[in-house]
């Protein structure tokens, strides 16, 4: 019986989150949402999209400079912005006389 615990909980909660944003949603319109999106001034707009890349870029660099610093080696598409996630998959350990070095192509070379 204790084995149903858990996932009941689970259920209950996420019963109720929905419940409670079902009624937090329906005041809204999406005509209303259209209207405030298309009043945010377009220079707003652009200086968010440069500072999220700015950002993924920072966190992409720290991360390979972290990496470097405890000589490990990540993949070349793992070292750039992943898909879904900052956090790579694949990390191996690279030799003590040959530290972790990313290609100059590396952000360039995405495949897989």
């Amino acid at each position: 019986m204790w084995r149903w615990v858990g996932p009941l909980a689970a259920l209950l909660i996420l019963t109720l989150v929905g419940f409670i944003l079902h009624h937090q949603l329906a005041r809204l319109h999406i005509k209303g949402v259209l209207a405030h999106l298309h009043a945010i001034p377009q220079r707003q707009i652009l200086t968010a999209l440069l500072f999220t890349a700015l950002s993924y870029w920072l966190l992409t660099t720290y991360e390979v400079l972290a990496l470097r610093y405890l000589r490990r080696a990540i993949p070349t598409r793992g070292s750039c912005l992943p898909p879904s996630s900052p956090i790579p998959s694949g990390i191996r350990w690279a030799s003590p006389s040959s530290p972790a070095r990313p290609s100059a192509s590396a952000c360039t070379s995405r495949r897989g």
